[in-house]
């Protein structure tokens, strides 16, 4: 899938959380020396379209094959970005960051609370001492809402899917079952199958974990900052380091 992916996401509006990042970093040109790290960074563009805020990046993603495509966009640029194949939740790196983001609901791939104070044990040891924590979440109405549509489809020249969607056993989980048909060289289409995972967790469940693990939460807002969370189809969370 890593190969289609950014066809596939080619109308997804990257700019809204770098104007959402910049929005909290301020107008000072301070923070063009700071750092930052990516965790769930897929192929990279959104990565490489945050590059220009900071001094030192770093991208991570589980996905070989994602983090290859990633290393061929950065052949391309001048931009300094790091690229690191690796589970988030047991990255441990030599370093530390001012920054952490986590977007496009990387997040609700953790399925269960172990996972995700895994993630947040990561997050808060690569974090620098008030360091910022910036993630987002799809709002568990918009997961009910993917559920009763129940399918999606599209047919493109060269790329077509079709995407179902079931509700999971546990509460506010859903199961994507994808299908993709890629035209190959010889005109002819190869189809590959996938199965994803996912599940929204409430948000003071949320905020309590957070906590629980030295993060504390400076707001919690809907669709980059746009609407409140109750609205929302994806939820923002801004945490902050702090002493356990």
């Amino acid at each position: 899938m890593a190969y289609v992916y950014d066809e596939l996401m080619d109308d997804v509006p990257y700019n809204q959380w770098v104007q959402f990042t910049q929005s909290l970093l301020g107008e000072s040109s301070s923070h063009s020396s700071m750092k930052l790290l990516d965790l769930g960074c897929g192929t990279g563009t959104l990565t490489l379209s945050l590059a220009h805020l900071f001094d030192e990046m770093v991208g991570v993603d589980q996905s070989k094959t994602m983090i290859d495509v990633a290393k061929e966009k950065t052949q391309h640029t001048d931009q300094k970005v790091s690229w690191i194949e690796s589970d988030i939740r047991e990255l441990r790196l030599e370093q530390s960051y001012d920054i952490i983001t986590s977007y496009c609901d990387v997040v609700n791939y953790l399925t269960d609370h172990t996972s995700l104070e895994e993630m947040f044990d990561t997050v808060y040891q690569h974090l620098n001492p008030d360091g910022l924590f910036i993630f987002d979440s799809h709002s568990l109405s918009y997961i009910e809402g993917l559920i009763n549509a129940e399918m999606f489809t599209e047919i493109r020249e060269d790329l077509s899917y079709v995407w179902l969607c079931e509700a999971g056993e546990q509460p506010g989980e859903i199961i994507h079952d994808l299908t993709f048909f890629v035209e190959e060289s010889d005109g002819l289409y190869r189809r590959f199958d996938e199965t994803h995972t996912q599940r929204v967790f409430p948000v003071n469940e949320v905020r309590q974990l957070l906590e629980s693990k030295g993060l504390s939460i400076k707001t919690i807002t809907g669709d980059w900052g746009e609407t409140n969370i109750e609205d929302a189809d994806r939820i923002f969370y801004v945490c902050q380091k702090t002493s356990c």
